[in-house]
């Protein structure tokens, strides 16, 4: 079966974003996170917390504008968080596009970690656990609706590049509350 070409943009995405994705990745400790039902809300809860920074940066009138898929669902998934509702901004395209690419990754970690909460403890209900859900058996569906989106979209170079220090940012602000370094 032959592979789809990746979009120029998620491919930048990728490739900008790698140093601070594997710095996120190490301090998302699936074992500490998974360890008691208590962890885990902890860890919704820095999350939630985060994304209150981060929200600010999600235009969803821009993104409805830019026919981003399924855009309910997508937005519905952070009504679940722990300190839902947000305040959501008036918002570039970059800011919105960065901040949705790194938001949209972080459905798989979701699942990783209600599946291994579930393995370790499961009659565990958990507050903003709903949100670890993602789209359930939908996510890998969901996550090529949007990596589609991305190839869809006419942005000029310095959009693209936008996008790409708004995703690092991102990431750095999801790192900074997942190691208590808020203050």
């Amino acid at each position: 079966m032959p592979t789809r070409p990746i979009p120029p943009l998620l491919e930048q995405l990728r490739n900008s974003t790698k140093a601070a994705h594997a710095n996120l990745d190490t301090a998302f400790n699936l074992e500490q996170i998974t360890s008691s039902p208590a962890a885990c809300e902890a860890y919704l809860l820095k999350f939630s917390k985060a994304f209150q920074v981060v929200a600010k940066q999600i235009d969803w009138n821009l993104a409805a504008s830019l026919e981003l898929p399924d855009l309910p669902a997508r937005r519905g998934r952070y009504g679940q968080l722990p300190s839902a509702p947000f305040t959501y901004g008036d918002s570039t395209i970059s800011e919105t596009v960065g901040t949705l690419y790194v938001l949209e990754g972080s459905v798989h970690g979701g699942g990783q970690i209600l599946r291994r909460i579930h393995e370790k403890h499961p009659d565990a209900q958990l507050a903003g656990g709903g949100f670890l859900r993602g789209f359930g058996e939908k996510n890998p569906i969901m996550w090529r609706a949007f990596v589609s989106w991305l190839g869809g979209l006419k942005l000029s170079p310095e959009e693209m590049a936008g996008c790409c220090a708004i995703a690092c940012e991102t990431f750095e602000v999801f790192e900074r509350y997942l190691n208590d370094k808020t203050s």
